[in-house]
């Protein structure tokens, strides 16, 4: 049992509460009290399945009865979702309800998970999108496989039951965040800021400025930084470090270069303002969060 307690302390230190923004005002919701039922957890090759028309490579329609969390791992193909057609590329998160109707065009493999929720959970996981870009891909793909890994395996041990529900909880937590997220992107109306930010997608692992960002859109910085704040929320150079963060945090769980390797990796010019910055941003330490998200901790 003191296995399991370090264990469960380690992976859900920072997710036991969760704040969420419901009728205008913040509260605070125990994710100790929902209780999940995981049904079904798999990888899906697309190559095997035959569940799509081989002239159509469509899926048929069909009404979900459960609770559908699936991961996309490369672009290509869509899915349809109350009508509603979603693209697919690298990292796409799929969130499906009991009641909803989906359908895809053929795509690429994925992770997915079946799963029921009590009555509890039902307002907190009814807030999830059908669709959102997850922020930390190799996170979450580590957090799947580990749900998938101990699924096979919980009939008879009951650490990989207890590891499933603490993965599941912390994945749940990313989805709401990350679809937060996705909502105060901005979208490609507003073309300057929208430019600004494909412009530090690409470009964050370099030593660029606030005026470089402003040049790429051809505006003044003075007048960029009130025009970005106003229309994200975030400054362009809080926007900028969360990419760094993300990258990085990506490269810490799934690689085995070095902490100071990364942080030059993804734009940091000093490994010590990483490590404060990363922790700022994450709760953890890079090497505490490197143990803590990597499966190789687990199950080696």
């Amino acid at each position: 049992c003191e296995l399991y307690d370090n264990i469960l302390t380690k992976s859900i230190k920072n997710i036991n509460y969760l704040y969420k923004f419901i009728n205008n005002k913040w509260v605070v919701l125990d994710l100790n009290e929902i209780k999940i039922s995981v049904l079904r957890a798999n990888m899906l090759i697309t190559d095997n399945m035959s569940s799509f028309d081989p002239e159509t490579l469509l899926t048929k329609p069909r009404i979900a009865t459960t609770y559908e969390a699936m991961l996309f791992t490369d672009k290509g193909g869509y899915f349809v979702v109350d009508g509603v057609k979603f693209d697919i590329s690298k990292g796409t998160v799929r969130f499906i309800k009991p009641g909803q109707e989906v359908y895809s065009k053929k795509y690429k493999d994925s992770y997915v998970i079946y799963f029921t929720v009590n009555e509890t959970g039902f307002e907190l996981i009814d807030s999830i999108p059908a669709e959102h870009v997850c922020s930390d891909y190799g996170e979450n793909v580590n957090l799947f496989q580990g749900i998938i890994k101990n699924f096979v395996n919980s009939e008879s041990n009951h650490q990989n039951n207890y590891l499933m529900y603490t993965f599941l909880l912390k994945l749940i937590h990313n989805f709401v965040f990350d679809s937060k997220k996705s909502i105060d992107k901005p979208r490609a109306g507003d073309s300057a800021v929208f430019a600004a930010t494909n412009y530090m997608e690409y470009n964050y692992n370099r030593q660029i400025s606030l005026t470089d960002i402003a040049n790429s859109v051809n505006l003044h910085p003075n007048y960029f930084h009130r025009l970005f704040k106003a229309k994200t929320g975030h400054t362009p150079f809080e926007y900028l470090t969360d990419l760094r963060v993300n990258a990085a945090s990506d490269l810490i769980i799934t690689t085995n270069q070095t902490i100071s390797s990364i942080a030059l990796q993804c734009g940091f010019d000093s490994t010590s303002y990483f490590i404060c910055v990363f922790k700022k941003r994450k709760g953890l330490t890079p090497n505490r969060y490197r143990k803590l998200y990597s499966l190789d901790e687990f199950f080696n």
